[in-house]
């Protein structure tokens, strides 16, 4: 399995690590959770297909720590979040917590009982910020050895495993503003367009990693799946996600062209490239006509609501045509 392989989720890694155990529910335990992931079993073979990976980047936030030194949260508050001034955006680990809470388990709330710090250190967050984050969900996460099961959860990452390591993975955890994300977005785009730009990677590395590079990718594959996805909404049909059947594309971390690019709705072009996660949040940026387009929202609090893939796909879709992009 290479790094290659991690970026674009063809290691054949499986989904998730199992939940049906007690290991760091009571209790955070990173170590387990770094074990666990680095002897996770293949269900495919490593480059046969794109599959979805929480483990893969579990292991590349691992590897950031090991070849920088620093916690993970630490490392990309310093040389990301600060840089860009994405001032509301951080991880929350409950054992940085400043300010009057209590833990159910590795689950964070406020505690009205308890004490106050004048001033939070240097590395900590205030416990102030959960009045200002929607909630999560009922936690559902293993009932019977869950000491939070059926709480609130606010201001703790509802991805099982991120949670188990103590709310920092490189699959999850981070807690942000629609404005910030905006931030983050725009100073990706300037960077990749050549303009003066304070995100922290070059413009080559933002080429490549904003390009397919899948393991046995071709010429000409954008080319195709654009094709493809034109005349299919020329012809006022359902587009296929992936454009053309069995040709994933993926760059570095970003989604261009598989089963989760519904969000790029009908009128950006293949070549755009996004992020989804589960909880219902998009970012899909489009360097072509230099514009991006957010959506935060929740899913999963309460259940039983329809995708909002399709609906965040909606969403940029009347955005291009309120921009005029691509003759709309």
């Amino acid at each position: 399995v290479t790094l290659r392989m991690l970026l674009t989720h063809t290691s054949g890694i499986g989904g998730d690590l199992s939940h049906q155990c007690p290991g760091g529910l009571v209790a955070a335990d990173r170590d387990d959770g770094i074990h666990r992931a680095l002897t996770a079993p293949l269900e495919l073979a490593p480059a046969q297909a794109f599959h979805y990976s929480d483990i893969n980047f579990i292991i590349l936030g691992v590897l950031v720590e090991r070849l920088t030194g620093e916690p993970l949260d630490d490392y990309v508050q310093e040389n990301v979040f600060a840089p860009l001034g994405m001032t509301e955006t951080r991880y929350l680990p409950a054992a940085k917590a400043c300010g009057p809470y209590r833990t159910y388990g590795t689950a964070i709330a406020f505690d009205p009982n308890g004490s106050s710090a004048a001033a939070c250190p240097d590395g900590t967050w205030s416990i102030d910020l959960l009045g200002r984050i929607a909630p999560t969900a009922h936690d559902e996460d293993t009932p019977g050895i869950n000491p939070d099961f059926d709480h609130l959860l606010r201001g703790t990452v509802h991805d099982p495993t991120a949670r188990r390591m103590g709310g920092v993975a490189g699959s999850a955890g981070v807690f942000s503003t629609v404005q910030d994300v905006g931030t983050f977005a725009q100073a990706l785009l300037d960077r990749l367009a050549g303009r003066p730009s304070v995100f922290p990677l070059s413009q080559s590395t933002l080429q490549l990693a904003t390009t397919p590079q899948q393991p046995g990718r071709t010429e000409g594959q954008l080319a195709a799946a654009n094709d493809a996805f034109r005349q299919s909404v020329a012809l006022n049909r359902e587009p296929n996600y992936p454009a053309i059947a069995g040709q994933d594309l993926r760059g570095f971390g970003w989604d261009i062209d598989t089963p989760h690019s519904r969000p790029r709705g009908t009128i950006f072009p293949i070549g755009s490239f996004g992020h989804t996660g589960f909880t219902g949040v998009t970012m899909w940026l489009d360097p072509g006509s230099d514009s991006y387009v957010i959506v935060l929202a929740n899913v999963i609090h309460q259940r039983g609501g329809p995708p909002v893939a399709r609906l965040s796909g909606q969403v940029a879709t009347a955005a291009a045509r309120a921009l005029h992009l691509y003759g709309s």
